[in-house]
């Protein structure tokens, strides 16, 4: 986070004025498709992150939060996840307290606050990403405060320290039931990190943070973070990092545009990093303002009256959807290692009341950035102040989402577990099979073997009762065959034909499926010919979605009854249609037709009692 105390000296308290009704609905909506993303990171989905460290206090303070369906209360957590975002990122504090216990504010982020922001994130199927500051409050490019604890720590001492505590808070984390994806050694350390400001000796503490993450499991990721990505010294950083041996997976930035130059700076900078010294890399904070109004009467970080600052968008609710989205196709412009973003404090607003009344609840509550006690660590918190971003939250004044929020929406690929609901029931027949991602045909090769070609084979559909069979005139079927554990299946020809599931995507297109997740996919996305795979993600994604042209449908055989279309009436269908009028079952077209017994445009307790006597007479 940027730091405050550059525009605390000129801060006003702001009168109390009634909240204003402000825009809140966008029309932006383009999308933004990592197309390149590695596979093997996040099961091929890019980061939708959120640092909502505040959260807690917010909570605690009486702030709630609405969804925008039917405007009713809800957990912050699951209206984040329903809208796409899949990791939160929490800050952590070594001990953010005075001598006697008082809460410093900005959230109390001790290891306790991040332990329990990780199991409320895990309940709702997001990851965490634990942001480790080595200080006792706010460290950022200008502060970096040695934790009081280690305050007459060599630099040995201070790496064995970093270590210990990062082993020891991260199994604290994770016995609460946070699912830990990712860990950041030290926050936006521009050349200082932990009261060091040698990057040598700096890398001594950033080597032993990786080291505990690493002995705490090696799965998760290793994050260094810097801010400014216009400043030039990022390869400078990299180089030092890389000749230090400093064992990291990825390379963060801290990125608003308003400070940091261009969306285009930003994908040069990151891609050099990525491509040199092989790292993924991601923004690990943006923001961006909808309003230059003020919703909890202490001074915003920025505004339209803001001196030194750069507003490449408009202050609205499109300009911050426009400015969001931007950021997100700047790094997926990366390429491979472009993993995502994360927007910060997307929810640190205040409460409709007075002035004195939300010094009261920053007070008691720590929900606003600073307490009066944090001034006895930090000299710069003169005052104790509120949210100082309430005007780039992506929920406005009251809690309730604005449509930038969506933004995540719009951020593929995605994951998704389809079910029956969503499946496509085109009629059997002949068609070819074209996918969105290459344009190429669903073909095989000479020696019989499946790949993706400009030249289009013909298949026959066929339904069966547990969905679709694709066979070529031949009589080979293709099949799917489960034989690797890493998610990239075989797909073959056989004689055993198994069937798909076609499931039907926003634009028209189906994705091929054996399961719920198990789908038909490229197997080398960078190359426009070569073979299948199996994919075990279902993603939205053109690589997964084909279109299916029919070239002849077979002759109409459907009968009266035989709802299941095994070529039988029999209790299976009883049974079946028993079930979808109990609502417990849905029919496809098709089954509809066949389930209207007397032909009366309606299928009723009338149809089920015919069809009951049609096979109870039959037998």
């Amino acid at each position: 986070m940027k730091k405050l105390s550059t525009f605390l000296t000129a801060l006003l308290m702001l009168s109390a004025l009634p909240f204003q009704t402000l825009q809140t609905a966008a029309s932006y909506d383009k999308t933004v498709t990592f197309s390149q993303l590695d596979r093997n990171f996040n099961n091929g989905e890019p980061i939708r992150g959120a640092d909502i460290s505040s959260v807690l206090a917010l909570e605690k303070s009486g702030v709630k939060f609405h969804n925008d369906i039917d405007y009713k209360e809800e957990d912050i957590f699951k209206i984040l996840a329903d809208k796409g975002v899949n990791y939160i990122r929490v800050r952590v504090w070594n001990d953010p307290h005075d001598s006697s216990g008082n809460s410093y504010g900005g959230g109390n982020n001790d290891v306790k606050t991040a332990a329990e922001i990780g199991r409320r994130a895990a309940q709702y199927g997001m990851k965490l990403l634990v942001d480790f500051h080595y200080s006792d409050f706010w460290a950022d490019p200008e502060k970096q405060r040695t934790p009081k604890a280690w305050k007459n720590y060599s630099v040995d001492e201070k790496g064995s320290a970093i270590y210990y505590y990062t082993l020891e808070s991260l199994q604290t984390i994770r016995e609460a039931g946070a699912d830990i994806g990712m860990v950041q050694i030290g926050n936006e350390t521009n050349g200082v990190m932990c009261g060091e400001n040698d990057m040598y000796q700096i890398c001594k503490m950033m080597k032993a943070g990786c080291n505990a993450v690493r002995d705490f499991d090696i799965s998760v990721l290793r994050v260094l973070h810097f801010a400014a990505p216009s400043s030039g010294q990022y390869p400078w950083y990299a180089k030092i990092l890389n000749e230090c041996e400093v064992n990291y997976d990825v390379f963060a930035t801290s990125y608003y545009p308003y400070w940091h130059g261009t969306t285009a700076n930003l994908t040069s900078v990151l891609k050099n990093i990525a491509d040199t010294y092989d790292k993924y890399v991601m923004v690990a904070e943006t923001a961006y303002p909808y309003t230059s109004e003020d919703g909890d009467k202490f001074v915003n970080v920025v505004s339209s009256d803001s001196a030194n600052v750069d507003f490449r968008y408009e202050i609205s609710v499109d300009g911050q959807a426009e400015c969001f989205t931007d950021v997100f196709q700047a790094v997926a412009n990366v390429g491979e290692k472009g993993i995502g973003v994360f927007y910060w404090e997307p929810a640190w607003i205040g409460k409709d009341t007075s002035y004195g009344e939300q010094v009261g609840t920053w007070e008691k509550y720590g929900s606003g950035w600073a307490t009066s006690h944090a001034k006895e660590y930090d000299s710069s918190a003169e005052i104790a102040g509120g949210s100082s971003y309430d005007n780039q939250a992506l929920f406005n004044f009251w809690g309730y989402p604005i449509d930038s929020l969506n933004v995540y929406s719009h951020i593929y690929p995605q994951k998704y577990t389809y079910s029956k609901y969503d499946s496509y029931t085109p009629a059997p027949g002949i068609y070819t099979i074209q996918n969105q991602h290459s344009s190429l045909y669903l073909s095989v090769d000479e020696n019989g073997n499946v790949i993706q070609s400009g030249t289009p084979v013909s298949w026959h559909l066929e339904r069966k009762t547990d969905g679709y069979t694709l066979t070529l005139e031949n009589g080979q079927a293709l099949t799917i065959v489960s034989d690797t554990s890493d998610g990239n299946n075989s797909v073959r020809l056989g004689k055993s034909a198994q069937s798909f599931h076609l499931v039907l995507n926003d634009n028209q297109t189906c994705t091929l499926m054996t399961s719920d997740t198990l789908c038909l996919d490229i197997f080398d996305q960078s190359s426009d010919s070569g073979a299948w795979a199996a994919y075990g993600t279902a993603l939205h994604t053109e690589s997964q979605q084909f279109l299916l042209n029919c070239l002849s449908e077979d002759p109409e055989r459907h009968v009266k009854g035989d709802i299941h279309h095994d070529d039988d009436v029999n209790l299976q269908d009883i049974v079946l249609l028993h079930k979808y009028l109990l609502k417990k079952e849905t029919l496809s077209r098709e089954q509809w037709e066949v389930s209207d017994i007397n032909d009366d445009g309606i299928v009723n307790i009338y149809d089920w009692i015919l069809l009951k006597k049609q096979i109870f007479k039959s037998r």
